[in-house]
C-alpha cells in the first residue's frame, strides 16, 4: 500500500504575515490550506495513509477530508527537512511517496510518479521556465540543478548553477521511495544519523549524497500543473494561476 510522508515542521517565516499563526502548510491557498489540496490529490489517487511531520504550531494541522497521523519533530526550530524524516522513518515501509508542505500538484504529476516502475524516483518539471521568471526577475537566483545521465539516472540535483543550461528540469520537492529504494533511503538515513551536518540537510543534499554513491535516482517528468508557496508573492502568483488567470502552457 502507498502511503505519503509530508514534511511539515518549519515556520515559513517568508509567508508571514500568513505563518504568524498557522504552520506554513496550513495558509490558505484560495480558500483552502495548501495541505488541503495536497490531501485531495493524495486521496483521489487512493493514497489514503499520510503522515505528517509537524513542529512549528502543530495542533493547527489538521484536515477535513483525510485522518492524519500526526508525527511531532520536536527539533523543528534546530533541524531541517531530513531530520524530520527520520522522525517517521517507523513509516518509511512498502512504497512511500515524500512531499514538502508548501507544494500544490495536480493529479497527472502524482499519476505519472505512481506509474514508474523505479525504486526511487523524483518529479521534476520539464517546463519550469516560465513559471520561474513569474516569479523571479532573474530564474538563476533560485533554480537549481538537475541533470540527467545517459542511463536515465539523475547525476546533478540541487545544486547551484550559473548557467539554464545545467538544468533539464526542476526538482519540485516530490519523490517516490519503494522496494529495494527503501532499503537504500533507510541505509542512507541510519548512517548519516548523527553525522556533523546531519540535522541541517536538505532532501536535496541526501539525494545527492546517495547519487554520489552511486545509486540510480530516476525522474518522473511532467509540464507545469503544480505551483510551490514559498513566500507571499508565491501565494498571490499562486491564487492567479490556480484560478487560470495565468497560463503556464
Amino acid at each position: 500500500m502507498t502511503k505519503a510522508i509530508i514534511l511539515a515542521a518549519g515556520v515559513g517565516s517568508r509567508l508571514r504575515p500568513y505563518t504568524d499563526d498557522c504552520p506554513k502548510g496550513m495558509v490558505e491557498v484560495n480558500g483552502k490550506p495548501i495541505l488541503e489540496h495536497q490531501f485531495e490529490t493524495l486521496k483521489q489517487a487512493g493514497v489514503n495513509e499520510i503522515i505528517v511531520v509537524c513542529g512549528y504550531l502543530k495542533d493547527k494541522i489538521s484536515s477535513e477530508c483525510v485522518r492524519l497521523n500526526k508525527i511531532e519533530n520536536e527539533r523543528w526550530n534546530t533541524t531541517n527537512m531530513v531530520a524530520s524524516l527520520y522522525c517517521a522513518k517507523e513509516w518509511l515501509i512498502d512504497d512511500v511517496i515524500i512531499s514538502y508542505a508548501d507544494i500544490i500538484y495536480k493529479q497527472p504529476v502524482l499519476e505519472q510518479l505512481l506509474k514508474s516502475s523505479s525504486d526511487i524516483i523524483v518529479s521534476a518539471d520539464k517546463e519550469f521556465l516560465r513559471y520561474w521568471k513569474l516569479r523571479l526577475a532573474n530564474p538563476l537566483d533560485d533554480v537549481e540543478s538537475f541533470v540527467v545521465n545517459d542511463a536515465g539516472c539523475i547525476s546533478s540535483i540541487g545544486q547551484k548553477v550559473k548557467s539554464l543550461d545545467q538544468i533539464e528540469a526542476q526538482y519540485i520537492g516530490l519523490m517516490r521511495f519503494k522496494g529495494a529504494g527503501l532499503n537504500v533511503l533507510n541505509d542512507y538515513l541510519d548512517r548519516l544519523n548523527g553525522t556533523s551536518g546531519f540535522d541541517m540537510m536538505y532532501m536535496t543534499d541526501l539525494l545527492m549524497t546517495m547519487i554520489e554513491g552511486g545509486v540510480c535516482i530516476t525522474p518522473s517528468y511532467h509540464q507545469n500543473d503544480w505551483v510551490e508557496i514559498d513566500s507571499v508573492e508565491d501565494r498571490n502568483l499562486a491564487e492567479k494561476i490556480l484560478r487560470a488567470e495565468i497560463s503556464l502552457s
